[in-house]
């Protein structure tokens, strides 16, 4: 047994198979039993942008968003935990956020109502905290997915600044996991694909897209 373990130790690809099991593992980084909701995404003027809170930037591991752990003094540990903290929000309430990067006070805006969508009314879009920095995709996680065509043949450079001036205006509502991207089908079709983890369901649209901005 101790003759096998050695030979194999000497055999290159071992070695090559236990670097890349510790590469993997690192970049990775998984954290068993992580709790708690982090933060994807903080809505431009809203209470928590007010309040200094900001949306995650682009190409934010996992691992590494901003995590609630407190509202009020109450700890947060779970969905559950947040949507209970805030349901009993009323106009011109002063509320005290801490996250795992900082403390924040939110002043609740007139216009909100008792209910579950005070989320929105914080301006706050959250999500259990990742245990790893694996991306799972939309087909896993859930997400919105739109195609969108534009009404007429494109040079590269014009379709590069639709997606870019896209990429913008999503980025307005606060959203980090967005995708923006250009596409074709074999026939040389022209479409802009639009990708946002955790947004709803998945739909298609291969109609013309209104109100596409236009370069001058």
């Amino acid at each position: 047994m101790r003759n096998q373990l050695k030979k194999l130790l000497k055999n290159w690809r071992i070695w090559v198979l236990i670097l890349a099991v510790v590469i993997g593992t690192v970049a990775i980084s998984p954290r068993f039993g992580e709790q708690g909701i982090a933060i994807r995404g903080v809505e431009r003027g809203s209470p928590a942008d007010l309040a200094g809170m900001h949306s995650p930037v682009s190409g934010t591991k996992p691992v590494d968003r901003e995590r609630i752990e407190s509202i009020n003094g109450q700890h947060i540990s779970s969905l559950q935990d947040y949507l209970a903290s805030v349901s009993d929000l009323q106009i011109g309430d002063t509320v005290s956020i801490q996250t795992s990067q900082g403390f924040y006070q939110l002043k609740v805006l007139a216009g909100n109502e008792t209910n579950v969508s005070e989320l929105a009314h914080l301006g706050l879009q959250v999500t259990g905290a990742a245990s790893s920095n694996i991306l799972k995709g939309l087909d896993i996680q859930g997400g919105t997915r739109v195609l969108l065509k534009p009404e007429e043949q494109l040079a590269k450079e014009d379709l590069d600044f639709i997606v870019q001036s896209l990429q913008q205006r999503l980025n307005v509502f606060g959203l980090s996991d967005v995708t923006v991207k250009p596409a074709s089908d074999l026939s040389g079709g022209q479409f802009i694909l639009v990708e946002i983890a955790g947004a709803g369901g998945m739909f298609r649209r291969n109609k013309p897209a209104p109100g596409l901005p236009g370069r001058r």
